[in-house]
């Protein structure tokens, strides 16, 4: 299916030492809208933080193809176009302390990104984070998250921190492919009821999850890596019925 957004990928050579990093700071200045003329063409990063930015327009950082660090944390952010990001080479995303509902869609870096921190805004729903294939850390801490689909995070296969304290979530069903990788799955400060959909956790590292059941009660408090140790998670419940039906059979008097 065509989606209608098409993305340019740069391939940018050099020879070592002809490229030294050029990092921008144009943090805390009162800005509403990204500066055109204010960086140079080789930056590759570029720091927007504590500004007054609310809408991240398709082409803004465009021309920087050399860009691979961002940062717009603490701004009033609800919107980013599709295209923002593309031309760049874009590892590392900072939009933490926003206002966005839910994850942008990054389908112009979904090569490249690695680090992706969106903690404290207003984010439901996270549908376009399955096309970011190679990404390695997601802070999602202090969101509105209820449910996530899974499925999602199947292609994830580089993911080792997940970070989803805070939010509203009660259960997490398997991720797939990132519980061989995850080295830190957060899920503190959470009403978490621990049963038999946290089995899959068996796969993760003892020491990779932190958080604590609320329920049922007789797991209130304990660590989730704990509970899932105590849980049976290998037991099968059956309910057999035996019904003796003689079909055809005579009997003897």
């Amino acid at each position: 299916m065509n989606s209608g957004i098409y993305c340019m990928l740069w391939i940018v050579t050099w020879l070592p030492g002809q490229l030294t990093q050029n990092i921008a700071d144009s943090s805390n200045q009162g800005l509403k809208q990204i500066p055109e003329s204010n960086f140079a063409v080789n930056v590759t990063k570029i720091t927007l933080a504590s500004n007054q930015l609310s809408v991240i327009v398709d082409g803004a950082f465009s021309k920087y193809n050399h860009l691979d660090n961002v940062d717009l944390s603490d701004n009033t952010i609800t919107e980013i176009g599709a295209l923002a990001f593309n031309n760049t080479i874009l590892k590392i995303l900072k939009l933490s302390k926003n206002l966005l509902s839910s994850l942008p869609n990054l389908v112009c870096v979904k090569d490249t990104l690695q680090i992706l921190s969106v903690w404290q805004n207003n984010i439901s729903t996270i549908d376009t984070i399955s096309s970011l294939v190679n990404l390695v850390k997601l802070n999602l801490n202090s969101n509105s998250l209820t449910y996530i689909k899974s499925e999602l995070f199947h292609n994830l296969s580089s993911l080792e921190t997940l970070l989803l304290r805070n939010n509203k979530l009660t259960t997490i069903g398997n991720l797939g492919q990132p519980s061989r990788t995850l080295t830190t799955v957060d899920f503190e400060h959470m009403d978490f009821t621990c049963d038999r959909e946290l089995c899959w956790m068996l796969a993760l590292n003892y020491s990779a999850i932190v958080g604590t059941c609320n329920s049922p009660a007789e797991y209130n408090g304990t660590d989730i890596n704990v509970a899932v140790y105590l849980m049976d998670c290998y037991a099968i419940s059956k309910n057999i019925q035996m019904r003796c039906t003689n079909r055809g059979k005579k009997e003897n008097h």
